[in-house]
């Protein structure tokens, strides 16, 4: 998707970053502050982010809502909850956080509906972009899903995965192929390519992301 096409010619950057599986853990319609658990670096990789003029925008599907197993004020709850533990533990404030509450197998109206805001739609992002002068050629996108890098690709950002061994699977198309390779800073990481997509970069931590990122951008 061109640029222009969102109206936008800001010089902002910004690292869109997903919620569940990257900064906390996932453990199948998170909603409960009881359920919080921000992993060991995620808060340090964040404050390495912002300190090297990166803008932290949240952009999470959160389907749960459409199919009435909790409401927008959960969400909201939930998200101060992961914003003082992520600056308690030394990381930034997050600029912004988007949610999509659809999803068209809902039964919550009005949620359970088609819409472009699901990822791999890219609204999330624009009205993000949109909202804080962000030039997505210049961004990056950090997620757990094959969803999460159509959404980026789509936009213009770089999309990387988060992924370990046994999950990198989840959702990724029958003609991906996943191969092995050294990066620039000689970490052995996998590499998931495709003729829609080329070759994804694939961590098993948001650490080295963001290591892999701040390189990218010296």
């Amino acid at each position: 998707m061109a640029l222009r096409e969102f109206g936008i010619c800001g010089m902002n950057r910004a690292v869109f970053l997903d919620r569940d599986g990257i900064l906390n853990v996932d453990r199948g319609y998170t909603f409960r502050k009881a359920d919080l658990l921000v992993p060991e670096g995620v808060p340090e990789a964040l404050q390495r982010l912002k300190v090297n003029g990166f803008h932290l925008v949240v952009i999470t599907n959160q389907s749960g809502i459409a199919r009435g197993k909790f409401g927008l004020a959960d969400v909201d709850t939930f998200h101060e909850a992961l914003q003082a533990e992520i600056q308690r533990r030394g990381g930034p404030r997050l600029d912004l956080f988007r949610i999509c509450p659809h999803h068209p197998d809902g039964t919550v109206v009005p949620f359970n509906i088609e819409c472009e805001c699901r990822k791999p739609g890219t609204l999330l992002i624009s009205t993000a972009c949109d909202a804080l002068n962000i030039d997505p050629s210049k961004s990056f996108l950090i997620g757990d899903k094959w969803s999460d890098v159509l959404c980026g690709l789509r936009v213009g950002a770089r999309p990387f995965l988060v992924q370990n061994p046994q999950g990198l699977a989840y959702d990724l198309p029958d003609d991906v192929s996943l191969l092995r390779a050294d990066d620039p800073a000689g970490r052995t990481i996998r590499i998931a390519t495709s003729v829609i997509t080329g070759d994804v970069e694939v961590y098993s931590s948001l650490s080295d992301v963001v290591s892999r990122i701040l390189g990218l951008s010296d």
